[in-house]
């Protein structure tokens, strides 16, 4: 089974579960949901229960298939718009398939991090709405801390990946 397929279930699974966790949660939220929070974590905007329900699973469930997808697309787009280092070696066409499938499979795992990131971020702001405690800012800042340090750990294997053989002299 290749990396994308992976990728994609794991994602449809995290969204069958972002489902469940919103379903799980309408019940237990108030009418009023705090939908933002300031760096203490006190709330400081709301929506109310269906819209907030709406615009965190849609959020929660669009977004990483919109990356999935977007990176699909992105090996239809000339050279010119694909941003790599070493972009006219890269995306020479001997190996520009190659080069595109790295590309989409690196994304494709961004992806899942954003879902499970998505999820864990709804979870704090709904157990934030559920007990009026307002939003834990430590487990806020852990959970983006992880998925940034993550994400920029994908972004530095790209990088490193598309560096030039040691055999090709660089253009200046």
């Amino acid at each position: 089974m290749n990396s994308h397929r992976i990728a994609l279930i794991i994602v449809t699974a995290i969204a069958l579960l972002a489902i469940a966790q919103n379903a799980w949660y309408w019940g237990k939220l108030p009418d009023r949901v705090a939908t933002h929070f300031n760096l203490e974590g006190t709330p400081d905007g709301w929506m109310n229960k269906t819209n907030a329900l709406i615009v965190m699973c849609g959020f929660q469930v669009c977004m990483p298939y919109f990356l999935m997808a977007i990176t699909m697309l992105s090996s239809r787009l000339p050279a010119s718009m694909v941003n790599i280092p070493h972009r006219e070696y890269w995306l020479h066409p001997d190996r520009r398939v190659t080069t595109m499938r790295y590309v989409q499979s690196i994304m494709n795992w961004i992806a899942v991090l954003f879902s499970l990131f998505a999820m864990a971020i709804s979870h704090l702001v709904f157990v934030a709405n559920r007990d009026s405690d307002g939003l834990d800012t430590v487990w806020f800042a852990t959970l983006m801390t992880a998925f940034l340090a993550s994400v920029f750990s994908l972004v530095a294997i790209l990088v490193r990946r598309f560096r030039l053989p040691h055999n090709i002299p660089q253009s200046k």
